[in-house]
């Protein structure tokens, strides 16, 4: 049975195709369909088990309130891993089939390295010790302050109670590094994971590895990808060849400035903006200014030297902030 692919995004009141099943996830990003480890699983598992589907993007959220889930047939079912059992019985698909008991124990010991260990790496990079740039596009202006103030509290508090937020920066970074290399050390010269056949865990590795290397530009997991454990991009580059063959067809496109329209001649010695929306580019460097005029105040209060404090520093994409699976509570705080 060949897959249909979920291209496209019917409104929120069509109803869906029948027997199709409806996949409800963050939309696609510029760099990566999702920035979400776990909605990028699960529709990469959907493509491998060529099971149709169609994607209704947005930010509805489960009766569990998370994301991804599924509506099948009018059944609700949410967390990417129950939702893969579900799918299995329901369409008679085990892409594990062929493996020997002891592949799929490290299957699934690579799996909760992947996503209870590693994935939290990313959060952190992402949301706490990442730049402004990060947050930069992804809230209204006049609310964006305050939405990424409260995203990274609750990145905070779940990296805490997780256990890895505990730990410095350097200690968290080392965890990136040997998970990496763990992964990377398996999979060695093999095409896929196991062999020449991908299973179920190359639908998780490339959820995760997909953000490391197509999604995380300057990211010590990204250095460490291309300069040590130099298989993981090939890996990823395979999986997208083989199952997403629109990749960049799906991908966020940015907006065109004045389609159609001759653009105004510009007066002599006067260079304007070719950028998209110039006024809210104007907007935002006057909030920042602003901020750095009240950090500066605040320092000169506390008789404090100049410099920037890094980890305080809001970022540019959307925030995902889903927090594990299975009661880590995926899609906690992104948009």
């Amino acid at each position: 049975m060949a897959a249909e692919q979920g291209n496209s995004t019917p409104s929120k009141t069509e109803a869906p195709e029948k027997g199709k099943v409806v996949l409800h996830q963050f939309a696609p990003q510029k760099d990566v369909l999702s920035h979400s480890v776990f909605c990028l699983k699960l529709e990469t598992y959907l493509r491998m088990a060529e099971i149709p589907y169609e994607n209704r993007y947005g930010v509805k959220r489960s009766s569990k309130g998370k994301l991804p889930w599924i509506d099948y047939k009018g059944q609700e079912v949410t967390d990417s891993s129950f939702i893969v059992d579900f799918l299995n019985k329901e369409f008679e698909v085990d892409l594990n089939k062929d493996l020997s008991d002891s592949d799929r124990a490290a299957a699934k010991a690579f799996q909760r390295l992947a996503e209870e260990n590693c994935y939290w790496t990313i959060n952190y990079h992402r949301y706490i010790a990442t730049s402004d740039d990060y947050f930069k596009n992804s809230f209204p202006t006049a609310f964006r302050w305050f939405l990424v103030k409260m995203v990274r509290k609750n990145i905070r508090n779940n990296l805490h109670a997780h256990g890895i937020g505990r730990h410095s920066k350097e200690e968290i970074y080392r965890i990136a590094h040997d998970d990496l290399r763990a992964i990377s050390n398996y999979l060695g010269e093999k095409n896929f994971f196991f062999g020449d056949e991908p299973t179920l865990i190359d639908a998780t590795l490339f959820g995760l590895l997909a953000q490391v290397v197509f999604a995380m530009p300057g990211s010590p997991q990204e250095k460490a990808a291309n300069e040590e454990f130099t298989n993981l991009k090939p890996y990823c580059e395979r999986m997208k060849e083989k199952y997403f063959p629109d990749w960049e067809e799906l991908l966020a496109k940015p907006k065109e400035k004045n389609k159609g329209e001759p653009a105004p001649a510009e007066p002599e010695g006067e260079k304007k903006d070719e950028e998209e929306e110039p006024k809210k580019e104007e907007e935002e460097e006057k909030e920042k200014e602003k901020d750095k005029e009240d950090e500066e105040g605040d320092k000169a209060a506390n008789g404090e030297a100049g410099g920037d404090k890094g980890d305080e520093n809001a970022g540019e994409d959307k925030a995902e902030g889903e927090s594990g699976d299975k009661g880590g509570g995926e899609g906690e705080a992104k948009e």
